[in-house]
């Protein structure tokens, strides 16, 4: 069977599950780039410069996962977002809370936070972020070419450094305090980039 023909059998799930379940057997994880960097959480590991330690202890979880669950399992939990209360009942609860102390998470929620470190992580500068990331993270407000390249590397400086949390970005975004905690993380942020930092939040949720 072809591989043309094997993906025309299975769902977008079942495509998504076959792939990530054939590149960790391959010692090859998801790339940024892809969906399933995001879908399986792959989006919540520390960025590295060089080996991603983290997510490599969160591709070895998924492959003990998989080999004590069936595929069918798998596919329900990941179609139903439990892919974590799946690992607890098998076995991994204590990883699972570990991770969770370092916000790690098998299936993150959707926050605009991600989509900004996936364009960091891809690091293909000359295209746009997505739109929520741009309207969201200040790149808007970007007077020049020049400028957006400072704030995307303003940006890699906090994904790259020990202090940064992805969540307490994300709480910033909502508070409207990007600033303040970007030159927190990053203390020779420029002042003038304050002014990107402008807000249509603060918001109760988002």
């Amino acid at each position: 069977m072809d591989i043309d023909s094997l993906r025309a059998r299975l769902t977008e799930k079942e495509l998504y599950v076959a792939v990530l379940y054939g590149g960790l057997k391959a010692s090859y994880r998801p790339h940024p780039k892809m969906r399933l960097w995001m879908d399986f959480g792959f989006c919540t590991c520390r960025l590295e410069d060089g080996f991603q330690r983290e997510e490599a202890e969160l591709g070895d979880l998924y492959m003990q996962l998989f080999d004590n669950c069936t595929s069918t399992e798998f596919l329900r939990a990941f179609t139903d977002e439990t892919l974590e209360q799946l690992a607890k009942r098998k076995g991994f609860s204590a990883k699972i809370n570990e991770l969770g102390r370092r916000e790690i998470y098998l299936q993150p929620k959707p926050y605009s936070v991600y989509n900004l470190k996936q364009f960091i992580a891809v690091g293909d500068f000359g295209r746009d972020p997505t739109l929520a990331v741009q309207w969201d993270y200040g790149y808007l407000r970007c007077r020049n070419a020049g400028e957006r390249m400072q704030w995307t590397e303003t940006y890699k400086k906090v994904f790259q450094s020990h202090e940064h949390r992805d969540l307490q970005l994300h709480q910033a975004c909502i508070k409207g305090k990007i600033f303040e905690y970007v030159k927190r993380i990053s203390p020779d942020t420029p002042k003038s980039f304050e002014s990107l930092c402008r807000n249509a939040y603060p918001l109760k949720e988002h």
